[in-house]
């Protein structure tokens, strides 16, 4: 999931130094709150915090077999395929 940022959202983030990541982790762990006129706010919570938490630990003790997937993507970021890579792939430039 990558987010689209508005200018005023990428200069705040640069301001307060709240990296990308952080920002995905919040929407996907996150508990909402709507605000009206379409908009939400999301704050991470102990439950939201023991979720993530949870699966970290679960990423750490997988992290060897990562090396050896591969996703295949489209420019506007739509996944096409998943798989396991058994050969490096022929790169058409």
């Amino acid at each position: 999931m990558l987010s689209t940022y508005t200018h005023h959202a990428k200069e705040r983030s640069q301001q307060r130094a709240i990296k990308p990541l952080e920002t995905e982790l919040l929407l996907m762990y996150g508990e909402q709150r709507y605000l009206g006129d379409g908009m939400n706010y999301w704050v991470l919570g102990k439950k939201g915090m023991k979720r993530l938490k949870r699966d970290v630990k679960k990423l750490i003790q997988h992290l060897d077999q990562l090396q050896n997937r591969f996703v295949v993507d489209t420019e506007d970021g739509v996944i096409i395929t998943v798989g396991h890579q058994y050969k490096r792939p022929k790169i058409h430039i």
